[in-house]
């Protein structure tokens, strides 16, 4: 296949130094456009000019066939990818085959293919000859003008052209991105002529000038001369001026005086776009010989008679006949022999094509043969491994040739014409691929039943066929797996089809474990198979399962692995599935700000791409989005989006959506009634004898919650009972919980607090096992509600616990005044066993106060610090620095009179002691809750303490970060245990109760956390040093030398680091510095270590001590 890209080779050409200069001069530039009338050169110029470089080179002569963007994209990316296979090349982006569907658009190609280029390892150029044959309104014209519009450091491009292009050259050679050589540019010169007809076909001195005249300096021109110099000795009748539209007379008199076996050969082989010494010699009855063969042709290259060679392989090296001559000698072949002769010819050639396995120049020969058969036998025999490597395009080409009778009579040509437009057919292909489907059964061939079965589902999916239709596809499917089962046959057929049976499941019907099931298995048989992009769809497949089931653990591993599969973000069908599984994400975990991103992002690609399959689906998700965030309008907005895109496609099943968004977003308004109103009218859409049961069931999922609400328990009650019943067979975990807890609500306002226990306890054990915190289908009344209702049922505390993070995500406002009206509703008995296990969650709803004693004392309520003029006098604070210095926790309340008031009698300690207590709780808590109190501190039994869910100590937490970041250092994590060190160190804002230096019992703690913020910041700074963050480590040590200017290991540390940087006249200063500060202020001299340390920077400078 490299010959198709390889550089043509011409034989004694003029070298044209001039126009080489040029060429140099603008090495630098990525576009070189070279145009020209045809045979002036350019080819010619090129190649001789590209031979003298040591760039790699790839030469695409361009057909009409490359204005198909599908066929351009790959000749290149082939092109490239042969050339430098040992190197290091970015795996393909683009999805072969791929199952969601995409329109191939000519974008997700130009960022594939400048994905490609950017990433080269060396540097390459790229010749695209024959340019004129480009239609500027192609998409295979867009490929190319973004080639030439980016910038690629390592690429040159030529453009070589007989016209010249619609580019915005303006712009380009404004922004030096591109050097023109224009016709006259290739015209020769005087010299350039004379240096042309030197040699063997010399022409006398007198007549150069003539010739130079009459040709304008066009190299065709000159060849046609040389020619008719060789043969006729002479140039008269010449008139005054020789272009390119003379070139028929020329080429015909040339022609004419050729030896007849010479013309025979080259009229019947102008046929072949490349002339292969394999294939020629069988093209000949009886067969010529290849030496023949090769000996003409090199004749004709060695004359210059409009052939290259395109191959220098010297064994066998190819030819291909400048497009000019080439039209010649066919217009000939036709004109003498006839259109039959031509045919004959092609059908020849194209046999032979095929038995060489070239079957794309065999088909193009057979297109041209009108052979029908010969298409026929290689659409069918190719056709789906096209289908593998994603040429559906190329296959829809070859069908586009034969005649629709032909077609509608064979199920294969009706199964690959369907399949390249599967995704604008619409219902259409749903007909078409029955009609295959029926052939193929009446044919018995079980590859293709497998296939059509396959796309069957894939159609019904997207176009939201009902589910029994879906479902008999698939049973259908699963009854021709079972039967071959036994048998290794048709391995990918199989798979493909399971993968669209998984689809089929999982967005078609609603049975999510074997829709999962059927992928697992997709991809372990496309591992076998080695297919990595049956691998890569179904593993997509899979993990949009995943996240329906509400599996947020699985799906995500299933993105790490497809990011191992093909870039991440490179891919749009990757990309945008990878969008959809985050804007779920984002949104069953309420994390809105991203949402909003990632539906930027989504939108962009399906309008980019062209990705229409998604654009419903991103369009409910975007209404979710407004529903969730309390913007209704916009909400029901986008449901009229989705009721008109129904009433275009003609397909009701959206209007069944747009029905349920609006009444999702009426709900969380508070509208029951129309709420209620469009629920009817998405059931009629959603009857599960029409359409999928799973829409079915969500919808009736939040009618139940809109009846709740609206106060019908028994109809709510009975419609969640079998919606429950229906996610639990289906696995939609996230929705099960949802109908679980409003059950449970349900069940409770209807006395049966047995059953209420039992369903909000199966929903909350499985919220947590699936770590959900938000809950769509909840309003935010019944879940604060479900979580007041559920501890005061549930008498186990250890597992209510787990609970409480979900509760602190509840509106405060709301979760208080749900508390409130709960606890009003009961009697006395039942109320204080209530407010006992409700403390839990009502102390979510109170700040948290921070005790900061590690410099001045403080107090901070959700770190908003306390005026302590709030306190009514210092007793108050003095009582909780007492608590605090006693150990926060159980202190009886004898010491902490004995630590205030010392000298007075128990009766009047008592009393102070209650009139004190009393007033620093009205300062912490000015308002208590009339059922819970007070909550920050608490007297029991004589016993006082703080509660640690409300009250926290910095200088506990000093020792508690100060041991984990010991600990990660042990373990090697020094990057964590920085972290913690920093944390640590900023809460150390001075000693210990420095207000109270003179307290005799603080003296020891004072004097430990003192030590142990030296040692931290010790440890800090040879942690950087472990890190080789040098910066770091003596800003560190200078501050601990801030702290202990007198300190010995901060002095030597410091002085080797400041060496071991550079920075040897610092260090020096920094001794002289410490060696007076000691001698002043301690009366002694540093000791012996630093001593040396000193000594060793001293003679690394030269200098003495």
């Amino acid at each position: 296949m490299i010959n198709r890209f390889s550089m043509p080779h011409f034989p004694d050409t003029v070298i044209r130094q001039r126009l080489f200069s040029l060429l140099k001069a603008h090495a630098g530039t990525q576009n070189i456009l070279i145009t020209g009338q045809a045979a002036q050169g350019k080819s010619t110029l090129a190649a001789s000019y590209l031979k003298q470089t040591d760039t790699p080179v790839i030469w695409l002569s361009l057909t009409h066939d490359d204005n198909d963007h599908l066929k351009l994209y790959d000749h290149i990316d082939t092109a490239v990818r042969h050339l430098l296979k040992e190197r290091d090349l970015p795996e393909s982006t683009l999805l072969s085959g791929g199952i969601l569907g995409t329109e191939k658009g000519v974008l997700r190609y130009v960022q594939a293919l400048s994905l490609l280029l950017n990433e080269l390892p060396l540097n390459l150029c790229v010749v695209l000859d024959d340019f004129e044959m480009m239609d500027p309104q192609s998409t295979g014209f867009e490929l190319i003008s973004s080639m030439i519009e980016n910038r690629f450091p390592l690429l040159q491009l030529f453009i070589l052209t007989r016209t010249l292009p619609p580019f915005n050259m303006g712009r380009l050679k404004m922004a030096r991105h591109i050097f023109e050589l224009n016709n006259d540019d290739l015209s020769f010169n005087l010299e350039e002529t004379q240096a042309f007809f030197s040699g063997s076909n010399a022409v006398p001195v007198e007549q150069i000038k003539k010739i130079q005249s009459i040709t304008g300096g066009w190299a065709g021109g000159l060849t046609l001369l040389s020619e008719a110099f060789r043969h006729f000795k002479h140039i008269e009748h010449i008139p005054d001026r020789l272009n390119a539209d003379l070139f028929n007379y020329f080429s015909q008199e040339i022609y004419d005086a050729l030896p007849v076996a010479i013309r025979e050969f080259l009229v019947q082989t102008a046929i072949l776009d490349e002339i292969n010494l394999d294939v020629v010699p069988r093209m000949f009855d009886p067969p010529d010989s290849s030496a023949d063969a090769l000996s003409i042709l090199s004749e004709l290259e060695k004359r210059n008679l409009f052939i290259q060679r395109i191959d220098s392989d010297h064994q066998k090296p190819r030819f291909r006949y400048h497009r000019l001559f080439k039209e010649f000698l066919i217009q000939d072949l036709i004109k003498s022999r006839g259109q039959e002769k031509y045919r004959s010819l092609n059908r020849c050639a194209g046999r032979i094509l095929w038995e060489m396995n070239d079957h794309e120049a065999a088909m193009d020969c057979f297109i041209r043969a009108d052979a029908h058969t010969d298409m026929i036998r290689i659409i069918k025999a190719k056709g789906t491994d096209y289908i593998i490597t994603g040429k559906v395009a190329e296959l829809a080409r070859w069908i586009k040739t034969l005649d629709s009778e032909i077609i509608d009579a064979d199920p294969w040509l009706i199964f690959f014409s369907t399949l390249a437009r599967r995704i604008k057919g619409g219902r259409k292909n749903m007909l078409r691929f029955e009609q295959a489907l029926s052939l193929f059964e009446k044919d018995g061939d079980t590859k293709g039943i497998l296939l059509s079965i396959g796309y069957l589902i894939e159609a019904a999916v997207f176009i939201r066929q009902p589910t029994k239709v879906i479902i008999q596809w698939i049973d259908k499917g699963e009854q021709y797996l079972m039967n071959l089962q036994s048998m290794e046959r048709y391995p990918w057929a199989r798979a493909l089809l399971l993968q669209q049976i998984g689809l089929g499941y999982i967005a078609g019907y609603g049975n999510l474990p074997k829709g999962v099931s059927a992928c697992r298995n997709a991809i372990l048989m496309a591992r076998q198979i080695d297919n990595p992009g049956l691998i890569l769809n179904a593993s997509i497949t899979m993990t949009f399962g995943y996240v329906q089931t509400g599996d947020f653990g699985n799906a995500r591993q299933m993105l790490k692995r497809i990011s191992q599969m093909t870039r991440e973000g490179q891919n749009p069908e990757y990309r945008a599935l990878k969008s959809i599984v985050d804007i779920n994400f984002a949104l069953k975990n309420a994390r809105f700000d991203d949402t909003r991103q990632l539906l930027d992002q989504s939108e962009a690609d399906i309008e980019t791409f062209g990705l229409i399959f998604l654009y419903p689906g991103f369009i409910e998700a975007k209404a979710l989005f407004f529903v969730y965030t309390g913007q209704y309008d916009d909400a029901c907005q986008m449901a009229d989006h989705l009721s008109d895109f129904s009433t275009l496609e003609g397909n009701d099943f959206y209007q069944g959506i747009s029905a349920r968004i609006r009444a999702l977003s009426h709900f969380r308004e508070g509208i029951l009634d129309e709420a209620l109103a469009e629920i009817e009218k998405a059931l009629k859409e959603f009857d599960p004898s029409k359409k999928g049961d799973i829409h079915h069931f969500l919808t009736r999922q939040l009618g139940a919650m809109i009846l709740y609400e609206s106060g019908r328990l028994q109809e709510a009650r009975q419609e969640l009972v079998e919606v429950l019943d229906y996610f639990e067979q289906a696995a939609y975990e996230l929705n099960h919980v949802e109908t679980c807890l409003a059950l449970g609500l349900i069940l409770y306002d209807l006395k049966d607090t047995i059953n209420a226990l039992k369903y909000l306890k199966l929903g909350f054990e499985r919220a947590n096992a699936g770590r959900y915190t938000f809950f769509p289908m909840l309003s935010q009344s019944i879940q604060v509600q479900s979580l007041v209702l559920f501890f005061f049922l549930e008498p186990d505390e250890t597992f209510t616990t787990h609970l409480l993070p979900l509760v602190s995500q509840s509106p405060p406002a709301l979760l208080g005044e749900k508390i409130s009206l709960f606890l009003g509703g009961l009697k006395k008995q039942e109320k204080n066993r209530a407010i006992d296990r409700l403390k839990p969650v009502y102390k979510i709803l109170l700040p948290k106060l921070n005790i900061l004693t590690l410099g001045q004392f403080n107090l901070a309520l959700d770190r908003q610090m306390l005026d302590k003029s709030r306190f009514d006098g210092k007793k108050p604070l003095m009582l909780l620095k007492s608590l605090v210095i006693r150990g926060v926790n159980d202190v009886p309340k004898e010491v902490l009179i004995d630590d205030l008031w010392p000298h007075a009698n128990p009766a009047a300690g008592e009393k102070n002691f209650k009139i004190n207590l009393h007033r620093l709780r009205k300062a912490l808590e000015p308002n208590p809750d009339k059922h819970f109190g007070y909550s920050y501190l608490i007297q029991k039994a004589g016993l006082v303490s703080l509660d640690p869910d409300l009250v926290s100590i910095d200088s506990s937490q000093f020792l508690e970060f100060s041991a984990q970041a010991r600990d990660l250092e042990k373990k090697g994590r020094f990057g964590p245990a920085l972290d913690l060190l920093d944390r640590a160190l900023s809460m150390y804002q001075g000693d210990f109760f420095s207000e109270d230096l003179y307290m005799e019992s603080l003296t020891q703690k004072r004097m430990m956390f003192r030590s142990l913020y030296m040692e931290l910041l010790q440890k800090k700074a040879r942690l950087h040093e472990e890190m080789d963050q040098m910066e770091s480590a003596i800003a560190t040590w200078k501050r601990l030398m801030d702290e202990d200017p007198y300190s010995e290991a901060g002095c030597q540390n410091l002085m080797i680091l400041l060496t071991d940087c550079g920075d040897r006249q610092a260090a020096i200063d920094l001794f002289e510095h410490y060696r007076q500060l000691v001698k002043r202020d301690l009366g002694t001299d540093p000791d012996e270590q630093t001593l040396a340390v000193y000594q060793q920077v001293n003679r690394s400078s030269g200098r003495s001590t």
